[in-house]
């Protein structure tokens, strides 16, 4: 085990104290034991984080969720139909780095 050392209020090491002579534990035992609670507690809480406020605003489809039937979807032909609509980007005239655009620039620059 990993020792560690901190402070601690008073009072409340007095109630902590008081429920480990109550249940026959040392204070270090409910420490643990408390520990433990709140780590798993709180990795549990991460675990469900919100969706935000606007998931769920838009209205529309038929209202069955899409993860539930991915297959179905692609059985049908939904990703090749998506696919198909999808273009590539027509390749550009211009140069393609900074240097290049700034070297442009500089020779097409009038000089005086």
């Amino acid at each position: 085990m990993k020792r560690i050392t901190t402070t601690v209020d008073p009072a409340v090491y007095r109630r902590l104290d008081a429920i480990a002579h109550r249940d026959g534990v040392s204070t270090s035992h409910v420490l643990r034991e408390a520990m433990e609670r709140y780590v798993t507690e709180r990795e549990a809480a991460m675990d469900s984080i919100p969706l935000p406020a606007w998931v769920g605003m838009l209205e529309g489809g038929d209202g069955e969720p899409w993860a539930e039937r991915d297959e179905a979807l692609l059985e049908e032909g939904w990703a090749t139909d998506l696919e198909a609509e999808i273009q590539p980007a027509p390749p550009s005239s211009a140069p393609s780095s900074l240097s290049a655009r700034r070297g442009r620039l500089r020779r097409s620059a009038p000089r005086g």
